[in-house]
């Protein structure tokens, strides 16, 4: 288990819907394509995704990304509540690797440390199971299956316009 996955994106992950979708908001546009991969013009963006269910998957995509930027804080918060700083936790995760070779007191971390870490593991994955149960209701609630929501992400992903469109459709919300 590693910590930035699950910390920055434990509930993307389990999904796969929403790989991105913080970069859109958070990331500049693309200035240039490849252009074998040439954004769709308005009125081919506009067939791939009608209006109303764009304005549908933009309530969904906004609930995902909030119900994700609250499970980045309980997790946060379960690391905290076991008196672990979030540094000794990403280190102790960082060296997993090297030392899971059925040594498990090759850490630096005492015995102590190593179970409150264990503990916060437990109720990280606690959290995420939770987190993707709420995705999964948030794109349901929208009238989506997991499936469109995803097929509507990837045209997403690959039009400049709609990007634009969906960050507008954020902001006026």
């Amino acid at each position: 288990m590693k910590f930035f996955s699950i910390l920055i994106g434990s509930a993307a992950s389990a999904f796969m819907l929403t790989s991105g979708m913080s970069a859109v908001a958070q990331q500049p546009m693309p200035q240039q394509r490849n252009p074998q991969q040439q954004a769709p013009s308005s009125s081919e963006s506009n067939s791939k995704v009608p209006e109303e269910e764009f304005q549908r998957f933009a309530k969904a995509f906004q609930a995902v990304q909030s119900i994700q930027n609250q499970s980045r804080e309980d997790i946060k918060q379960a690391i905290k509540d076991q008196g672990l700083t979030l540094k000794e936790y990403k280190q102790f995760v960082q060296q997993q690797p090297q030392s899971n070779n059925g040594n498990a007191n090759s850490s630096n971390f005492s015995q102590q440390k190593q179970q409150k870490i264990q503990q916060a593991q437990a109720r990280i994955e606690e959290i995420s199971k939770e987190t993707q149960g709420k995705i999964k209701d948030a794109i349901a609630k929208e009238g989506f299956q997991m499936k469109r929501f995803q097929a509507i992400w990837k045209t997403v992903k690959n039009d400049r316009k709609l990007q634009q469109k969906l960050l507008q459709q954020m902001q006026n919300n």
